[in-house]
């Protein structure tokens, strides 16, 4: 996972959920940066627009929780 740069004139526009998906496992599970602030997560699509969310926290804490449970091996 590298660094993103964002140009200027799109810092200030709020991401869409499509957008803030980072990582997808086979089960569906996703890894999710923030729209806005610094809480990522690990969530789960159940259908019909609802969301479980397994984990929420900051980047490194979250990033390792998906490498040691939750991603593809």
């Amino acid at each position: 996972m590298g660094i993103t740069i964002t140009p200027k004139q799109d810092r200030n526009r709020h991401l869409t959920y499509a957008e803030t998906i980072v990582d997808t496992n086979a089960t569906g599970q996703q890894l999710c940066k923030p729209r806005y602030g610094c809480n990522w997560s690990i969530n789960e699509p159940l259908g019909e627009g609802r969301i479980l969310t397994h984990y929420i926290g900051e980047e490194l804490a979250i990033k390792a929780q998906w490498n040691a449970n939750y991603t593809d091996q």
